[in-house]
């Protein structure tokens, strides 16, 4: 498969944002660098920390019964939600994982993002992701740009 693949983000999952947040930025020296209210549709609130080219993002659910919520229950609260690769094509990446059996869970399309995920049940593990944004080119892309303030330190975004 031509094209290129990089891993862009891994998702942990926690019971609430707080302490989990406060301790990985004290320990680490690391900032939010973003929160993204499109995930409350999905019963969550994030929190997204840049780690060199990859971001850190924590979920944690904010209704009963959302699959964050049955993911820790199901591992005790230990590992990884999502695993999140960016490349050229998700919708041929997701096609080359149904063609292995594995189900696509969830298409994201709200341009300039978009987003294929596959059934963790299939994968074995946590969800993996897919993905693509129109300009994210850039391996540091316009969200590890923000500065302490949170302002956005890129024209880009």
């Amino acid at each position: 498969m031509a094209g290129y693949i990089r891993l862009r983000q891994i998702c942990l999952v926690a019971p609430q944002l707080e302490p989990v947040i406060g301790d990985i930025s004290s320990i680490m020296g690391l900032d939010v660098c973003y929160r993204d209210g499109n995930v409350a549709k999905y019963g969550l609130e994030n929190a997204l920390l840049p780690v060199d080219t990859i971001l850190l993002e924590v979920v944690a659910p904010t209704k009963p019964d959302t699959a964050a919520q049955r993911f820790m229950d199901k591992t005790l609260g230990r590992g990884g939600y999502m695993a999140i690769f960016c490349c050229d094509d998700p919708d041929q990446r997701g096609r080359a994982a149904n063609a292995m059996g594995v189900r696509t869970a969830n298409v994201i399309d709200h341009p300039p993002y978009h987003g294929v995920q596959l059934h963790p049940r299939d994968c074995r593990a946590a969800f993996i992701e897919f993905n693509h944004t129109d300009g994210s080119d850039d391996v540091l892309g316009p969200i590890r740009r923000r500065d302490r303030t949170g302002k956005n330190r890129s024209a880009r975004m």
